[in-house]
């Protein structure tokens, strides 16, 4: 029976993996009923080979920083307001706080068009339509829908929005329940919480469209006169952190992420070790499904080691190896070296555009005489493009919540007869 090694990427311990590690089994066997939960097997080396403050930080100095990105595409609006909501879930609310300059035209003795929609939001529960339920508890936000709610109906934000607002109340609709959706994204990364909805661009809009369906509209998009001015100026301001962290609390965020990156380089031994011995212990085939610098170190393990008996199949899910090795700094390989003869048959590497930490393989791997510089493809190398819709850095780790992910995963292996 073929097994399937699940290779995690950088920064992964702990209840973080295996939540994600178990999101993965499940697709899987999902989609390969011939595939048993058994067959997918977890490699976790985050948390014996993976990289640590061993000296509790003691080497970092206290400092305030900033960072922030700029300059984008007139396609890329939505997902520069999804960047920008994700740091500061009221952001759209200010703006359209901002853009009422102008009296909602109540008659007398009629009630404010804010007022009735703020009756609404408050008075709405999740188990209000069968729609709303099922997005909810797919997303994970079921049991944690009314605290964020209660965060946005609290803010100053939403509070002025409604204030004047008029009485085509669409934008208003659709900016209340991705402040809502956004909030609960903004705790459960501050907490280090796994849902489905942090990750799933399709689900995230879902939970958005069945929220605005229950408030009295089910358009989801940004397609009104307002909404547009919305997404341009959130276009021409930019995408910034709206707060300052002390350098031990960024240190804390990045890392062990970039601190496993920078161990790999020096000592990369006990990562490749403790992969190679969970290849070896499971049941030939295995096919490897890698993420991120677990990919890096499966090309170099797989470039080291004779492992063609073994390994028919790696499958790399935005990986930094192509980088690494056109830039002359994979361990296994130096630029211009071809791959080994006994590399697997088939590698498949997927990425997307929006994630900064993934690259192609196919043009830049020279295949027996050929040269690097040749820019013919390897045999056996196959790049696929996807679009998570998600802005970076949630689009690095939102490949398995793409259905195209699994499409391209689930054609080799079916060529692979699984």
């Amino acid at each position: 029976m073929t097994s399937i090694l699940v290779v995690h990427g950088t920064g992964s311990r702990g209840q973080q993996y295996t939540d994600m590690y178990e999101e993965i089994r499940r697709r899987l066997v999902e989609r390969h009923p011939s595939l048993s939960a058994g067959d997918v097997l977890p490699c976790p080396w985050g948390d014996t080979a993976g990289s640590r403050l061993n000296g509790g930080g003691a080497s970092i100095p206290e400092y305030d920083t900033t960072k922030g990105i700029g300059g984008v595409r007139p396609e890329d609006y939505e997902l520069v307001l999804w960047h920008q909501l994700y740091q500061d879930p009221f952001y759209e609310l200010r703006l359209l706080a901002l853009a009422n300059n102008k009296p909602g035209g109540v008659s007398l003795g009629q009630e404010p068009p804010g007022r009735r929609l703020d009756r609404g939001v408050r008075n709405l529960q999740p188990t209000a339509t069968t729609g709303l339920e099922t997005a909810l508890k797919q997303g994970g936000m079921f049991d944690s829908f009314i605290e964020a709610r209660t965060k946005v109906v609290r803010s100053d934000a939403y509070l002025q929005s409604l204030q004047d607002a008029p009485q085509a109340l669409n934008d208003y609709r659709t900016a209340i329940a991705r402040a809502i959706v956004a909030q609960f994204v903004a705790d459960c990364l501050e907490n280090d919480t796994f849902a489905p909805v942090i990750w799933d661009a399709a689900l995230r809009d879902k939970v958005i469209e069945e929220l605005t369906g229950a408030l009295g509209n089910a358009d989801k998009g940004i397609g009104s006169w307002i909404g547009k001015q919305l997404i341009y100026l959130a276009a021409k301001v930019g995408v910034q952190e709206l707060a300052q962290r002390k350098r031990g609390a960024l240190t804390d965020a990045v890392s062990p992420a970039a601190g496993d990156i920078i161990m790999y380089q020096g000592r990369g031994d006990a990562i490749r070790s403790f992969i190679r011995d969970h290849i070896n212990a499971a049941s030939s085939p295995v096919i490897v499904l890698a993420h991120s610098l677990g990919g890096v170190a499966c090309v170099d393990l797989l470039t080291m080691e004779d492992m063609s008996n073994k390994v028919p199949l790696l499958i790399t899910v935005g990986s930094q190896a192509p980088l690494f090795y056109e830039l002359d700094a994979l361990y296994s390989l130096g630029y211009g070296s071809p791959l080994p003869p006994h590399f697997p048959k088939r590698w498949l590497n997927i990425y997307d555009l929006q994630d900064f930490l993934s690259y192609t393989a196919s043009k830049v791997f020279p295949h027996g005489e050929e040269t690097a510089t040749s820019h013919k493809n390897r045999p056996g190398i196959e790049d696929v493009e996807v679009d998570n819709g998600q802005p970076f850095p949630l689009a690095h780790s939102a490949y398995w919540f793409n259905p195209h992910t699994w499409d391209a995963i689930e054609e080799r292996l079916r060529e692979e007869e699984l």
